[in-house]
């Protein structure tokens, strides 16, 4: 409000954060040094996984890689699939998830509720409550809030039992010398942020009343702490004051961007407010399902995915292998072969007046797809044509945000992610970009993410500033003037007229704000016999 009102009244506006820093902050006078653990959760569209390092021996973070050991292989992370029992009880999570649904009679698949890759429901929902619901793969919805806690509990639990063995027998650990860390991607909103964390409460990850004990890295953020910090990648990064480089997290789901300047003393502060979009390691799964649409039709695929959802789970799974394994300049005769389930024999004639499904491949006429023993067999470009959407709509991102100034000059670029083990994926990038700057893939990229929320749990002031996305600020009711205020707004107030509703800016968009910066701004009561003032904060 205007000087003349005076000065009765004064409200400091503490910025602890910006949009993105509201959920992130960890209270740095509390610190790390108060917890004994710093436990981190990578709640992943398509794998999740978890690290950990005892606040005595930071360095020392720990990871389980036995993920997988129940179907005969190893990982460092499992994947984000969750089965519940017809009542819906928990029953499995992960690789364990797969296999017992797969070992299901349809009939008692279908009366089961599994939910497989599921994170990406919170980027597309505009309102989240406690009431959302998610489908499961048969299409039946269940409380969203209930399925990530699921997730998050069991994730929690294996890590409690991981940690148990790694302290002598005599060691107590209480929940309150545990500091959680859970990601997410930088570019979701905060509805979705804050949705992330309730789920974490409910699932016992922290106590709601212990202020502090559940921090929330940004994917990229974490990303870019680990390639920086982590003393197993300083050999490849030398970063100086000034220094400028962007993070490109590639998930299964979304690709955050961000651009960072190195401040000095491990520090950092944010350059641009991250950006990116749904053109994760999925969009290419996306493609191999519309191409089986077109070839076997769109309602024919629907109706057996429902029918047999198992084997439709296992179609998913042995392409996702197929994928990650797939190079950017093979063997002109390369083939990539997928099977088909045994069921979709005798299903795909049952709906289509007897036709084959070799008939339909050969209808299809491409001479790059075939039918052979039982498996599709694709021509090596078909497979990477699954990749350009994603690829394409990368790269086209990346030039957007070079060509513009506020990022130039870059040093490095680092790509992170599980969908940045594409060499598909990174032989594009580089073909792009190795001219502007140094593109450093580092080893393990796919677990970037997990390593760097760890260190953040345990510095969380090694981000040191942060650019507003949003501009924020509360209502007031300045004195009302003619020349600039609307007359349906106008009120008279003791005597005097004011304009009601006018927007006081505190941060403005693209401000940089640092982590506990203190922003102080005036304000009196509107009328002498006020005696308190509340305040809404606007965005």
């Amino acid at each position: 409000m205007a000087e003349s009102h005076g000065e009765r009244f004064r409200r400091v506006l503490t910025l602890y954060d910006n949009e993105k820093n509201q959920n992130v902050r960890a209270d740095s006078r509390k610190g790390s040094h108060k917890y004994i653990l710093m436990a981190a959760i990578d709640f992943g569209t398509t794998f999740s996984g978890y690290a950990f390092s005892f606040t005595s021996n930071k360095d020392d973070i720990r990871m389980n890689k036995n993920w997988g050991s129940e179907v005969g292989s190893l990982s460092y992370k499992t994947p984000t699939s969750v089965l519940l029992t017809p009542e819906k009880e928990f029953k499995a999570f992960g690789f364990d998830a797969i296999k017992k649904y797969a070992d299901l009679e349809e009939s008692e698949a279908r009366s089961h509720f599994y939910f497989h890759r599921f994170k990406m429901e919170l980027h597309s929902v505009k309102t989240l409550t406690s009431y959302t619901t998610i489908k499961d793969a048969n299409g039946k919805r269940l409380p969203a809030l209930d399925i990530f806690a699921h997730a998050m509990w069991y994730l929690k639990d294996h890590m409690l039992k991981a940690i148990k063995q790694s302290i002598p027998s005599e060691t107590t650990l209480e929940d309150d010398d545990i500091c959680w860390v859970l990601t997410v991607p930088a570019i979701w909103d905060d509805n979705a942020k804050q949705f992330m964390r309730r789920a974490a409460y409910k699932a016992g990850m922290a106590s709601e009343a212990n202020e502090g004990q559940l921090l929330i890295a940004l994917e990229p953020e974490a990303g870019g702490i680990c390639c920086r910090l982590d003393p197993t990648q300083n050999h490849v990064v030398d970063l100086e004051i000034g220094d400028r480089y962007m993070i490109v997290d590639c998930g299964g789901g979304t690709v955050d961007i961000t651009v960072h300047e190195s401040s000095g003393n491990g520090k950092a502060k944010e350059v641009i407010s991250p950006t990116g979009g749904h053109w994760g390691g999925t969009r290419v799964d996306e493609q191999f399902l519309n191409l089986l649409d077109n070839i076997f039709g769109k309602d024919i695929m629907a109706r057996y995915k429902l029918a047999h959802p198992n084997e439709y789970l296992n179609l998913l799974i042995e392409f996702e292998t197929k994928k990650r394994s797939t190079l950017p300049n093979p063997d002109d005769s390369a083939i990539v072969a997928v099977h088909l389930g045994f069921n979709f024999f005798q299903f795909y004639p049952r709906h289509t007046k007897g036709r084959t499904v070799q008939e339909a491949i050969k209808q299809y006429k491409s001479q790059e797809i075939v039918f052979s023993n039982g498996m599709i067999r694709m021509n090596h470009s078909i497979m990477k044509s699954f990749f350009t959407p994603a690829v394409d709509s990368i790269l086209n991102h990346l030039d957007e945000l070079l060509a513009g100034q506020a990022v130039m000059p870059l040093k490095y670029m680092f790509m992170v992610g599980g969908f940045s083990e594409s060499p598909i994926l990174q032989h594009a990038v580089r073909e792009n970009f190795d001219g502007v700057c140094d593109v450093i893939v580092p080893d393990g990229c796919g677990m970037a993410i997990i390593k760097g929320a760890v260190i953040f749990g345990h510095n969380p002031s090694c981000i040191a500033a942060r650019k507003s996305k949003y501009t924020y600020g509360v209502s007031i009711c300045p004195p009302f003037d003619p020349d600039r205020h609307p007359d349906r707004l106008k009120e008279w107030r003791d005597d005097e007229l004011v304009c009601t509703k006018v927007f006081s800016k505190c941060v403005e968009a693209g401000q940089l704000v640092e982590v506990g910066e203190t922003s102080e701004h005036k304000f009196v009561p509107v009328t002498r016999s006020q005696t308190a003032i509340s305040f809404t904060i606007f965005r």
